[in-house]
Formats: structure tokens, sequence, C-alpha cells
């Protein structure tokens, strides 16, 4: 699988939301995927304390809300080309970093279908 790093430090919730729609549209557009799987690998940190990160949760949500959660052996065969999980996912696919090297501050979004725009963020941008 080929991953475009995102690296989502320094940024506001709403642009971060906003910034991986962009990315996750234009990665699917690219047509780079070719033979292989494209994912974009969304690095947003863990957060501080035990409540974990705003960016993290959120987009995280916002994710469930529009595809299916990879875990598990799938998460590992995905990362490994495998294409059968990702079929069944609907508009995306995404693994947490947890069940990929056990890195809760990323994830992996494998895009499937094209994300509309997340018009409730827009009203929060400052």
């Amino acid at each position: 699988m080929l991953l475009e790093p995102l690296d989502l430090h320094g940024y506001t919730l709403s642009d971060a939301i906003i910034t991986v729609v962009r990315r996750y549209n234009r990665l699917l557009s690219s047509g780079t995927a070719g033979a292989d799987m494209c994912a974009l690998e969304i690095v947003h940190g863990k957060g501080k304390g035990d409540t974990g990160g705003v960016i993290r949760d959120t987009l995280r949500e916002y994710l469930r809300e529009h595809g299916k959660r990879i875990s598990g052996w799938d998460a590992k065969l995905t990362m490994r080309g495998a294409h059968d999980a990702v079929e069944k996912c609907g508009t995306l696919g995404y693994i947490h970093g947890e069940d990929i090297d056990g890195n809760a501050g990323k994830t992996v979004v494998i895009p499937r279908r094209p994300l509309g725009s997340p018009h409730p963020w827009l009203k929060y941008r400052v």
C-alpha cells in the first residue's frame, strides 16, 4: 500500500478536518493508485492526558460517519495490500494506528468514493 503522509500538528480542529477532506479527494481523483492501493497516513498526535486528542477523536468520529473501521488481522492484511476488507467499507476504510503498529497518534484512511464538503466545519473556521 502506498501511503501519502499528512501531518496535522499545529492545525485548528476545523482546518484539520477541511484539510483531510481536501487531501482525501485529491488522492482519490489523482489516479495514482494503479495496481496498488493509496491511502492517507494522517498524523494527528495522541493528545495530552487521559482524554486523548481533540483532533484525533473528532477525525475518527467523522471517519466513522462516512466509512468503516478495519481492525485486527484485516488491518494488518490491508496494510500489506490485501483488498478484501476494503471492498466492504463503502465510502472509505480507515485503520487506527493502534491496529497497525501500536501508534495511537495516527490514522490511515483508504479512499473509495469522494467525500462532500464538511459544511458544519466551515462555520468554526477562524
